[in-house]
């Protein structure tokens, strides 16, 4: 009986410890969070907009893998322009945003709208992002229209 106990109250340690480390953030951490992220994607948007290559760099992870719209596999070199300022689209704006955090790692997802000289349109993004050094990176991506 008394060794019954013990490993009950062993157990409860063990499942108090393990639910203690992977709790939920509280909802200031999860909004702070979920700023950090908007502020990564609306940067990404800026810099596709601007030709910013630098920024792209900074932004897009060097393992970055994605899918492009038809399906297409990308990576970073596919993405980043060559040159500075080579800009594909004039405006980009963020239409509706959500994110979800999971310690290091989150999930984006939204809708983009694209005004070109010669067309516009949107597209729906799910990015992958993870906090590297010092913020965060873009790891995948999934473009459709």
């Amino acid at each position: 009986m008394r060794r019954s106990l013990m490993a009950a109250a062993c157990l409860l340690a063990a499942f108090w410890f393990l639910f203690a480390e992977i709790a939920p953030p509280s909802a200031g951490q999860a909004a702070a969070t979920e700023e950090q992220v908007r502020a990564v994607v609306q940067g990404w948007l800026d810099a596709e907009g601007r030709g910013d290559r630098a920024a792209l760099v900074r932004l897009i992870a060097g393992d970055f893998v994605g899918h492009a719209y038809g399906g297409n596999i990308v990576y970073r070199e596919d993405i980043i322009p060559h040159e500075e300022g080579q800009a594909r689209a004039s405006k980009m704006s963020l239409k509706t945003f959500s994110a979800r955090a999971f310690d290091s790692t989150a999930v984006a997802m939204g809708r983009v709208s694209v005004t070109n000289e010669s067309e516009s349109g949107e597209f729906l993004f799910t990015l992958v992002l993870m906090k590297r050094g010092e913020g965060w990176q873009i790891v995948a991506a999934h473009l459709s229209r």
